[in-house]
């Protein structure tokens, strides 16, 4: 999905509810050209570059780099404008409506995890390498949501996102 100041692209991964405003939602992002982020009020948002070498947010108060693989949190209000060091970078995108949801984001790497899925709900993506869940390999930028307890075995780095209702 195109966005509105046409500076990249969105492809949603996972949301709650499946229509109308979301609660929570997961995107990967395609960032085509520096530019003002959307302001998103009473919106937590963790930023995860994914591709790309560097993404630098300016506000009024700070400046911020993103780099490869390293989480940024942030609220949605915050007004920042985007500058890209090169060509053009991806994300993914965590997002919580703060008064019903919160989240966390932890980035694992490889080895055999388990994951506690049976409460709150968690959602896997592969950023690097393969993701073995339940039999099912999922290869980069792939995800899955979990709802039971499992093991998982990974030969790169995913991310562990936990979403837990208010």
């Amino acid at each position: 999905m195109p966005w509105v100041n046409a500076g990249g692209t969105t492809f949603e991964v996972a949301r709650f509810p499946k229509s109308g405003d979301f609660d929570w939602r997961v995107s990967l992002a395609e960032v085509k050209e520096d530019g003002p982020f959307s302001v998103l009020p009473e919106i937590d948002r963790t930023l995860i570059l994914l591709e790309g070498v560097s993404i630098t947010l300016t506000s009024t108060d700070q400046v911020i780099e993103l780099k490869e693989l390293e989480p940024y949190s942030f609220p949605g209000e915050t007004l920042f404008n985007c500058r890209l060091s090169a060509g053009t970078a991806r994300d993914l995108n965590i997002m919580s409506r703060r008064s019903k949801f919160s989240s966390t984001t932890k980035l694992i790497g490889p080895g055999v995890h388990k994951i506690d899925g049976s409460i709150n709900t968690h959602i896997l993506i592969c950023l690097t390498g393969q993701l073995q869940i339940a039999g099912e390999k999922l290869n980069s930028r792939n995800g899955a949501k979990v709802s039971e307890s499992i093991e998982v075995n990974s030969t790169g780095t995913f991310a562990h996102i936990e979403f837990t209702e208010l």
